[in-house]
């Protein structure tokens, strides 16, 4: 009886969890606590430098290009099926990956404009300004390359508290990494994040059931 209730009341928290308002606001609180972050971190620890805190983090517009930018973005995506296909035995109903799946299909227009707005946009940019633009600068600079951005992509998997997610989100911390480091900007794969990201949910939407997304 104790284990029927132990059950129950797991299902119910999972339930709540894959709630479109409760999947936004936790969206919303995370990606504001890493935007502050970036601001504020850089200054408190005085690792601003002359060039400013735009510098600091990549943010450089002049290199941008949008050849580069389409790269990224569908880098990003193979990136992902590769991490799909290494971490199929993981998969649950009750993962991380699953549940954001299931919400962006069942979301009512308003609230799954606001996951592409927060989970997509808001999330690729700000994710990446904090560990591609703010930490692995960093680590390189003390550790070298090929193990700053494994770090990097090490810590941005343990940033999103889930096995599998957090494992795919190292793998696809490497590639971001690689080509944030290669381009000399944090700008550019910026933007193949947030693209990703919003691929994402518009084809769990489109498509419907979360196994037939792994399937597809």
């Amino acid at each position: 009886g104790l284990q029927i209730g132990h059950d129950r009341q797991f299902a119910d928290v999972i339930a709540l969890l894959a709630t479109p308002w409760v999947l936004v606001t936790m969206l919303a609180l995370s990606q504001g606590i890493v935007l502050l972050s970036v601001r504020v971190l850089p200054v408190l620890f005085k690792d601003v430098g002359a060039q400013g805190w735009a510098h600091r983090v990549g943010w450089k517009p002049e290199r941008f290009h949008l050849g580069r930018t389409g790269w990224a973005w569908v880098g990003t995506l193979g990136a992902g099926q590769v991490a799909s296909y290494l971490l199929q035995g993981l998969h649950s109903r009750d993962d991380r990956l699953s549940r954001v799946a299931s919400t962006s299909r069942d979301a009512d227009p308003v609230t799954f404009s606001a996951m592409l707005l927060i989970g997509g946009l808001v999330a690729g940019f700000g994710e990446e300004l904090l560990f591609r633009g703010l930490a692995q600068p960093r680590f390189i600079s003390r550790i070298g390359v090929v193990r700053g951005i494994v770090l990097t992509a090490a810590l941005f998997g343990a940033y999103h508290l889930d096995v599998r997610q957090g494992l795919a989100a190292m793998i696809l911390g490497c590639w971001l990494g690689w080509f944030a480091w290669r381009d000399g900007s944090v700008g550019i794969v910026a933007f193949g994040h947030a693209f990703n990201n919003m691929t994402a949910f518009i084809l769990s939407r489109i498509i419907g059931h979360p196994d037939d997304l792994d399937a597809s």
